[in-house]
């Protein structure tokens, strides 16, 4: 590894750059957004430095870019959701849809159109979009942008980490000191209820970590981690903490 730029993207943002994401597969196209008062996303085949498209975000922050196995490009924040395609030079986004009313009787609209969403996850189909949010839900979306389930499953603390995939299940977590894992392929609309979640207590998987010489890896001084990200594979999860470590744990 050189440790020497692969490109360099101009065109586009004036100020800083606040999220990046690249397309899934080969990762030929790069979108990113700015932290501007309204937030200008472009989306780059950055191999060529060539601008494709670009449009503003409305008004409210985007806090991260997330692309699906099907290509298609969401952004999410304090605002509604919102996916997006290229048409020519500019990019056009349609909002999340609140329409519908749950088997409960509970409204969509209700119950989901103010939630700040933190982070987003995909099923394996790429027919879904799976959302973590700022209240400890867990919003389900179908491929024409309907909100289809609001799950409350993080006793209304924030969802910061999602991790979804044929091989793993659906994992969550933030803050609080859990990780729920549902097992087993996932589709839109599936149930999402905490009693059919395995919970894993990070709190005394991370506290009784101990290095070659028995002594602690960490002091959580009685307070539960906080996990920023995660990501995972059949045996085993990575998460990255609120403090900046990175732990890798096995999935039992």
């Amino acid at each position: 590894t050189s440790l020497q730029p692969l490109a360099v993207l101009k065109g586009a943002h004036a100020g800083g750059v606040s999220c990046l994401a690249f397309s899934q597969g080969d990762g030929a196209y790069l979108a990113s957004c700015d932290p501007s008062s309204s937030p200008l996303i472009a989306l780059w085949d950055w191999r060529r430095g060539t601008l494709l498209a670009s449009a503003r975000a409305g008004r409210q922050r985007v806090l991260g870019l997330a692309f699906s196995p099907r290509g298609a490009l969401v952004s999410f924040g304090a605002g509604p959701l919102r996916f997006w395609s290229a048409e020519g030079q500019r990019l056009q986004s349609r909002r999340g849809l609140f329409g519908a009313t749950f088997a409960d009787g509970t409204s969509a609209a209700r119950s989901g159109h103010k939630r700040t969403v933190l982070c987003v996850a995909f099923t394996p189909d790429g027919e879904g979009t799976l959302c973590g949010t700022a209240d400890g839900c867990i919003q389900q979306w179908d491929a024409h942008g309907q909100c289809v389930d609001v799950a409350s499953v993080n006793r209304q603390q924030p969802i910061f980490g999602l991790h979804c995939s044929a091989e793993v299940g659906l994992l969550a977590s933030g803050k609080g000191g859990r990780l729920l894992w549902w097992l087993g392929p996932r589709r839109v609309g599936d149930s999402l209820l905490v009693s059919d979640a395995r919970q894993l207590d990070l709190s005394s998987r991370l506290g009784s970590a101990t290095d070659a010489a028995g002594r602690p890896l960490i002091h959580l001084g009685g307070r539960a981690p906080c996990v920023r990200s995660l990501s995972a594979t059949k045996e085993r999860v990575v998460i990255a903490t609120r403090g900046g470590e990175l732990w890798e744990l096995p999935l039992p």
